[in-house]
């Protein structure tokens, strides 16, 4: 076996092919941090370690805990980041319709996106963010994908799970809350019919700026979109591009940089229960700041 081993190593086929290797995978991961310009973490429930009964989400395994969490947000206040709203992100690495301030130009860029728009985000995070900003004077800003049927549902279980449309003002007033569409029912966009498709993504958006109204600014509210259960087909992109400037996607890493060429199909980096935030800081100190 040591004989036949020692025979494939000496190949001059296999050293080209290991070669190739090291140059793809090299070249690979020079390219996305030149063209990459910064994560976007989607998380979904948060619960408080010390009340785990308490305000239970749909899926536990996509829970993330409030102690964790802050100790990534210290981490990311600590390091310079700048949580972009969707509106930002959109004007300012996809579309590149608007200049990057001087101000914010070697800081580093990140988005939080949630979710579902669970009631516990309210109850624990929005304390939270509140006491950081104040003890850092750093300005936070989170994004949230809403179902607004779940946010108008008469229900008892549904109103103590969800936030509901005075939950999204308060926390949009105070600057927290970035309020953006997960559809109207969250259903597979996939499996509806034309009009079926169209109500969703329609009546998601009037919902939400219905809701948003009276707030200065209403005008970003709803206009872009996290795909329920992460599916998407070529109708479904079609459609949504009628109403919404972008769309999200949970992807692998490896394909990231296709979003570079459709704005329909932005990847976001899924995070679960098992996630430390160390594993997440180490995610995002791979893109270094704008200026780079």
């Amino acid at each position: 076996m040591l004989i036949k081993l020692s025979i494939f190593r000496k190949n001059p086929i296999f050293k080209i092919v290991a070669i190739v290797l090291i140059i793809v995978i090299s070249v690979f991961s020079i390219t996305e941090f030149l063209l990459l310009p910064l994560p976007i973490f989607g998380f979904h429930s948060i619960y408080d370690e010390n009340r785990l009964n308490d305000l239970p989400s749909r899926a536990s395994y996509l829970d993330y805990s409030l102690q964790n969490l802050e100790k990534l947000l210290i981490y990311l206040i600590n390091n310079d980041y700048w949580f972009l709203s969707n509106q930002e992100f959109y004007d300012y690495f996809v579309s590149h319709s608007k200049t990057i301030p001087k101000e914010l130009q070697n800081t580093k860029p990140i988005m939080l996106t949630f979710d579902d728009g669970y009631k516990n985000i309210d109850v624990y995070l929005l304390p939270l963010l509140e006491t950081l900003q104040e003890k850092y004077n750093k300005s936070l800003k989170i994004v949230l994908y809403i179902n607004p049927k779940q946010m108008k549902s008469d229900k008892e279980q549904k109103k103590t799970r969800y936030l509901n449309c005075e939950d999204l003002k308060r926390g949009t007033e105070l600057g927290f809350y970035d309020v953006q569409s997960h559809g109207y029912s969250h259903t597979d966009l996939t499996r509806l019919t034309f009009q079926d498709l169209k109500y969703e993504l329609s009546e998601s958006q009037q919902d939400l700026k219905t809701c948003l109204s009276n707030l200065s600014n209403r005008q970003i509210a709803a206009q872009h979109l996290a795909y329920p259960y992460n599916k998407v087909n070529k109708q479904v992109e079609q459609l949504t591009s009628h109403y919404y400037q972008s769309a999200y996607l949970f992807k692998s890493r490896l394909r990231h940089l296709l979003f570079l060429f459709d704005s329909y199909k932005i990847p976001r980096i899924g995070v679960s229960k098992k996630d430390s935030p160390k594993t997440l800081i180490q995610l995002a100190r791979r893109y270094s700041s704008i200026s780079r």
